[in-house]
């Protein structure tokens, strides 16, 4: 088998939903240290799908600080070694475990990238997360850009509504959000036929 034997030359190619299917065959990480051992020392780019198949298999071991170094070390390696369209859930990734550790600034570049693409997964996920290290990093202003980006291009988007309740969001001239009333956690009346 060429992920417990290390042989990351035998990936070239290989789809990034073939790998991972192949991992699953891996209920801990006994068998794949030797592949990725190979894949972070190996001085030529590696195929980028086995990196972010490696680096998603790592988070299943999450929190484990080991684990969560190797995702972000596997991660960057595949931004390396493919192309834009490739990485972006690998910069995405790499992104949000940066953020978790506590580095708002190293996480910027790659998503301030995923932000400013035309369409794709990632647009309002990274309109979110730069919004909130903002918030986290006292940047108020680029804080307002993202919120209102995402008010304007994404106006019933989960991290929309998300965005919004970090402070509690007003409109102009102190008017409540009109997405206020959507997440009111009013009880609905309802009447049964036996209290008739």
């Amino acid at each position: 088998d060429a992920l417990a034997e290390g042989k990351i030359a035998a990936f070239k190619g290989a789809s990034e939903g073939s790998i991972i299917r192949a991992l699953k065959a891996f209920p801990n990480w006994d068998g794949l240290g030797a592949i990725t051992e190979a894949a972070l020392a190996s001085d030529s780019c590696v195929a980028p799908g086995l990196l972010t198949g490696l680096a998603l298999k790592s988070e299943e071991f999450f929190p484990a600080l080991k684990f969560r170094k190797q995702a972000i070390a596997l991660y960057e390696k595949a931004v390396s070694c493919g192309t834009y369209q490739e990485t972006n859930k690998a910069r995405y990734r790499v992104s949000l475990l940066n953020i978790w550790e506590g580095e708002c600034p190293k996480a910027e570049p790659m998503l301030f990238d995923l932000s400013e693409e035309k369409s794709g997964d990632y647009v309002s996920r990274s309109l979110y997360w730069r919004g909130y290290c903002a918030k986290h990093t006292g940047n108020k202003l680029l804080f307002l850009a993202m919120r209102g980006r995402l008010n304007k291009e994404f106006p019933i988007a989960y991290h929309t509504l998300l965005i919004n309740q970090l402070e509690g969001y007003r409109t102009g001239r102190g008017r409540p959000n009109p997405m206020d009333r959507i997440l009111e956690k009013a009880d609905v009346e309802v009447k049964f036929r036996s209290e008739k």
